[in-house]
């Protein structure tokens, strides 16, 4: 029997032992799984965070570009306007130009019967023609001075770049 009672006191020592640690192992694997199940509910708060971002996101995103929108349409409706006054502008200048041409050519003809009007007409003509060609002439011969300058300036420059 006392041996029977030292082989119950081993096995119950052995069971106290496995008992401890299938506790620490219980312990260990509960405090695992607290973290894990904390872990996930800040993941999953990180989740909801990040879909209210994405929504707020898009109305942002759709905001801008209803604002886009708009103020593009009343860039472009003031460009139009813009466009519509210049086109204005130069159909009533067009209009005008044919008007005093029209208005000259009438009075040309009606005055053609005097002499003395042409002859005040023609000079006129002839003075403008002879004035266009002094100017011509004189542009002409001004660009030729300022080319044979440039070019004594540039023997000169050369001849001391030489020395």
């Amino acid at each position: 029997m006392a041996e029977d009672s030292t082989d119950l006191k081993e096995v119950y020592q052995q069971l106290i032992m496995d008992n401890q640690k299938l506790a620490d192992k219980y312990s260990t694997v509960s405090t695992k799984l607290s973290h894990q199940v904390e872990a996930s509910k800040q993941q999953q708060l990180q989740a909801e965070t990040m879909g209210m971002m994405t929504k707020y996101q898009l109305v942002f995103v759709k905001m801008e570009t209803a604002f886009a929108k708009v103020f593009n349409r009343n860039k472009l409706r003031d460009l139009k306007r813009t466009q519509d006054a210049f086109s204005k502008f130069r159909y009533n200048t067009i209009a005008n130009r044919l008007n005093i041409n029209c208005g000259s050519r009438i009075a040309l003809e009606n005055l053609k019967g005097s002499a003395k009007f042409l002859r005040i007409y023609e000079k006129n003509q002839r003075n403008n023609i002879r004035d266009a060609f002094r100017t011509w002439k004189n542009i002409i011969i001004v660009e030729k001075s300022v080319v044979k300058k440039k070019e004594e300036l540039d023997y000169e420059l050369d001849e001391r770049k030489n020395d």
